[in-house]
């Protein structure tokens, strides 16, 4: 067996296992055979309505929004050529929640509205932060650099915001600021999964435009390649997918981030590798959200403030061999 082989075979068991943990966890626990039959619909009819109606559509969200976060930070990271390069750190996240703030206040808990309004502020912030970097020239590191002043000035803006909304309205937003799957229910994971599945085969017809573009624009303009289209797209399939899952969760930090380099060092293939970083993304986040249910018994967190947590700890470290490595180069 491949080691990419390997590596999905091994990522498909940690989904599978984490999830039927997570359906078996609550205030009304339930064992592992449990779980399954209710989840088939068998067993207990009470057990049955838990698992199925209220806790598997909360596993279902981990998984489809971690693959989605994963894609998204795969796409920013190659078309950006910068291992910083994922929409939560470059602002689109942010621009998207400053949007479904808005979009709240000015529409109320509408899905379509938060979805509309999602879009529409990643969407300009990933404008701005693309035509502030092209003033000074080309070059993907001021991209980054633009994002990170974009995201400081989006986070200020937002505070500002929940300070002046209603006070029921700023409640909610606070939590949701973490990042949530609390509340996650059927009505929203079904419309907001099935855009990310549509997301999926222009996500996969972008693996050899991405792939060109990392031996430089030139040498990929004269192999039949349009880095600026090939970058449009990129982009705008990244904040797509971010703002769909920032329209029912909230921003959920660093799964973007993290998850595409972890499923390079696990399956060995560099550069952009959809399908590894999509089951990466969804094996963390499904991890992430079962550590958020058991932390605090009868309590469950954000899973946002879970992956915010580890995500942290991963940035210092890849900061560090990024420096790292450029002296060496030099």
């Amino acid at each position: 067996m491949t080691r990419f082989r390997l590596t999905v075979v091994l990522l498909t068991a940690v989904i599978i296992a984490t999830t039927v943990l997570a359906l078996g966890t609550g205030s009304a626990g339930l064992g592992v055979i449990e779980t399954v039959e209710a989840l088939f619909g068998k067993g207990e009819s009470v057990d049955v309505m838990i698992v199925q109606q209220w806790r598997l559509p909360r596993a279902v969200a981990a998984i489809a929004f971690g693959a989605a976060l994963a894609v998204a930070g795969s796409l920013m990271q190659n078309a950006t050529r910068n291992p910083l390069g994922s929409p939560d750190i470059i602002g689109f996240d942010t621009g998207a929640f400053t949007g479904v703030l808005i979009a709240g206040i000015l529409l109320g808990s509408n899905f379509a509205g938060l979805t509309a309004g999602a879009l529409a502020g990643g969407m300009i912030a990933a404008a701005v932060v693309v035509l502030v970097a092209r003033l000074g020239g080309s070059g993907a590191f001021r991209v980054i650099i633009v994002g990170i002043a974009m995201s400081a000035f989006l986070t200020s803006v937002n505070t500002w915001i929940i300070l002046a909304a209603d006070v029921k309205v700023a409640m909610s937003a606070s939590s949701w600021a973490l990042g949530s799957l609390n509340d996650v229910t059927w009505d929203r994971v079904v419309p907001a999964a099935a855009l990310v599945a549509c997301c999926a085969l222009p996500a996969g017809l972008l693996t050899r435009p991405l792939h060109t573009l990392a031996v430089g624009d030139a040498l990929a303009r004269g192999l039949g390649v349009d880095p600026p289209r090939v970058r449009l797209w990129a982009t705008v399939l990244a904040v797509l997918l971010a703002a769909t899952v920032v329209a029912v969760t909230g921003p959920i930090a660093f799964v973007a981030l993290a998850a595409p380099h972890l499923a390079s060092l696990m399956t060995g293939q560099r550069g952009y590798a959809p399908l590894a970083a999509a089951l990466t993304g969804a094996a963390l986040l499904s991890v992430a959200d079962l550590i958020a249910l058991r932390l605090i018994p009868g309590a469950p967190l954000p899973v946002g403030a879970v992956t915010v947590s580890v995500g942290g700890v991963y940035l210092i470290v890849l900061i560090a061999v990024s420096a790292r490595q450029r002296k060496v180069v030099a």
